[in-house]
């Protein structure tokens, strides 16, 4: 069973790793990076790549190798095979900080499915009506929200309904100006003290303005969520 669960691992990850790290380079690099430069750089990923999955299949028993062959996406299966307990001891003997680093990203994931997911800067001009340009600067003026998720940016699709950013959300982003673009979308899609653990989110939808830009201006507080 190990050695079925060690295959699919495998083969999930290689599979798709080339047209992967391509597809993750801006058009215009793709276009000027020398082709040899470009296959060194994925033999080294897919080298390191499969050591990382071979620790994991040397760890791992036949149960823990099928759950994690059976998550949706590749990411998946990866974050569910480091988030075993006994990889967790392995790898904190090497880096202390690395179950805090994975929660870390596993806690980013929930985030950026939360309410819809995110779109790209093209999908978000698509539903607003407006070119990529003017969605960019909307993100440099922090009047809409967007995270950088390796090297491009991305927005989570609840600013936008009926075609049209949500109501009272510019101001509400600038009373968070304060705060980096992950602590903003926390505050956005999370239960908050303040609001009777309801989610600012959803009280904004409700018409709670006011109540919102309370919490907002007090987020960091003593107490506050």
């Amino acid at each position: 069973m190990a050695n079925g669960g060690a295959s699919t691992i495998a083969g999930t990850i290689s599979r798709r790793t080339r047209q992967q790290a391509i597809n993750a380079q801006p058009h215009a690099v793709r276009q000027v990076t020398a082709p040899s430069a470009v296959r060194v750089g994925h033999a080294v990923f897919q080298r390191r790549a499969a050591r990382a999955i071979d620790d994991l299949v040397a760890i791992l028993d036949g149960a823990a190798l099928d759950e994690a062959a059976s998550a949706p996406t590749d990411v998946e299966v990866l974050l569910s095979a480091l988030q075993q307990p006994m990889v967790l001891d392995s790898v904190l003997t090497r880096d202390p900080l690395a179950e805090a680093k994975l929660l870390g990203q596993v806690r980013r994931k929930e985030l950026l499915e939360a309410e819809g997911g995110v779109l790209g800067p093209e999908e978000m001009g698509n539903l607003l009506g407006i070119q990529r340009q003017s969605i960019d600067k909307r993100r440099k003026a922090g009047t809409l929200l967007a995270l950088g998720v390796g090297n491009r940016f991305v927005y989570p699709a609840w600013q936008v309904e009926n075609n049209n950013v949500l109501t009272h959300l510019e101001e509400v982003l600038m009373a968070l100006k304060g705060h980096d673009e992950w602590k903003k979308l926390s505050f956005f899609v999370n239960g908050n003290v303040r609001l009777n653990g309801r989610s600012p989110l959803n009280v904004l939808r409700a018409g709670g303005y006011e109540e919102v830009l309370k919490a907002a201006k007090t987020l960091g507080e003593h107490g506050a969520a």
